[in-house]
């Protein structure tokens, strides 16, 4: 409903900020990004990524909001490959 829709954007609005727990995770962390997001841009994205030394970003260009909806197969295989090299870097 458009209430729920209202409601939902206030509350991710309104949400406390937690860049800092990015910023002091030692951890890779992945970024999907879809250049046609209405609701966070890429630049955002990128913004968010500089805090984790670990951070990878894959932008999707024909792709808004929801990549694993629009490009599953691609998506799947973006989270696939990240998830594989993390596994590798792991048992080094």
């Amino acid at each position: 409903t458009a209430s729920a829709v209202k409601m939902y954007t206030i509350a991710m609005r309104d949400r406390p900020d937690y860049l800092q727990v990015l910023a002091g995770f030692n951890m890779p962390v992945l970024f999907i990004a879809g250049r046609h997001d209405g609701g966070i841009s890429v630049e955002s994205i990128a913004r968010q990524a500089q805090l984790n030394p670990l951070a990878e970003v894959h932008v999707f260009e024909e792709v808004a909001h929801m990549g694993m909806y629009e490009m599953p197969a691609a998506t799947a295989t973006v989270v696939r490959t990240f998830a594989l090299k993390c596994f590798a870097s792991s048992r080094k």
